[in-house]
């Protein structure tokens, strides 16, 4: 359980904002094309805008929406299935 509560936090708080930012952070940053005209700032300046909405607000989102109930619908599976071993002996239904 432990395991899955880091794995989630990870997912969330290190992998998400990765995967949002990557996009602009190849085009504007590697590849040194411009930002898009209506941002009209560069690539740091941007972050450091939105870095409250980057690193909190869309991860606590991404695990409540998504990873929260991903895990019960997990735990409520692992549950059945040793409800279903001590009963039957490890024959499922």
């Amino acid at each position: 359980m432990k395991r899955r509560i880091l794995v989630n936090i990870l997912l969330a708080f290190v992998l998400l904002p990765i995967l949002k930012n990557a996009p602009m952070f190849l085009e504007v940053v590697i590849l040194g094309n411009e930002m898009p005209y209506h941002l009209a700032m560069d690539y740091w300046s941007y972050m450091e805008l939105y870095m409250i909405e980057n690193l909190l607000i869309y991860p606590i989102l991404y695990m409540f929406t998504i990873l929260v109930p991903y895990n019960l619908i997990l735990s409520i599976i692992q549950c059945l299935q040793n409800f279903y071993t001590e009963v039957y002996g490890g024959k499922y239904l």
